[in-house]
């Protein structure tokens, strides 16, 4: 997925990408740090499931976690 035109998220935070199941799993796609004066950014990554949505969050920088406990930001199904 490619993003453009990012605004910065607030300190601390960063972007983080999911993909949710039918059934309510969840799968850590990746995260975008802020970095001075880019506005676009890329995350690669497989999906484990056949069908799922898409989920945009801010998270706490360095909180590994399973599950998303942020900001949603944006969603896709």
């Amino acid at each position: 997925m490619r993003f453009h035109e990012l605004k910065e998220a607030p300190k601390g935070l960063a972007y983080i990408l999911w993909a949710v199941s039918p059934d309510n799993q969840f799968t850590r796609l990746g995260q975008i740090v802020n970095v001075k004066g880019r506005n676009e950014a890329e995350i690669k990554s497989e999906v484990p499931y056949d069908d799922f949505g898409l989920l945009l969050t801010t998270e706490d920088l360095g909180v590994t976690q399973e599950r998303s406990s942020g900001h949603l930001v944006t969603e896709l199904a």
